[in-house]
């Protein structure tokens, strides 16, 4: 699966700058060896077939499809992210009110006024 994905991904980067709609095989292994990944013609191969006379328009309608059918467990890491987030947002305001209160003694020595 990991494979795939990289082959899809070169196949829509190059159909993406072709004027041709189906991209060649020349063309993806360019952007595969550019990227330094292993290339196995028989999966690159069978991509291309199915792939093969599809408007890259039409790919990625049905790709964002069958995301939106995936469980969006993403949602819950973002939330938790953006918690402890939060948390270190308010760990700092503590820590300034402990310098600002530090500097607050009487004894400023301030350089320029």
């Amino acid at each position: 699966a990991e494979y795939m994905g990289r082959y899809l991904c070169a196949y829509l980067l190059a159909a993406a700058a072709s004027t041709n709609a189906s991209p060649s095989k020349g063309d993806i292994e360019k952007i595969l060896k550019a990227a330094n990944a292993d290339i196995d013609n028989d999966r690159l191969k069978s991509l291309i077939d199915a792939l093969s006379g599809k408007e890259l328009d039409e790919i990625m309608t049905s790709g964002l499809s069958q995301l939106s059918s995936l469980p969006s467990a993403g949602a819950t890491s973002a939330g938790a992210a953006d918690a402890s987030q939060g948390e270190a947002v308010k760990a700092d305001k503590v820590e300034e009110k402990e310098e600002s209160s530090e500097e607050s003694d009487g004894d400023n020595f301030d350089l320029f006024g």
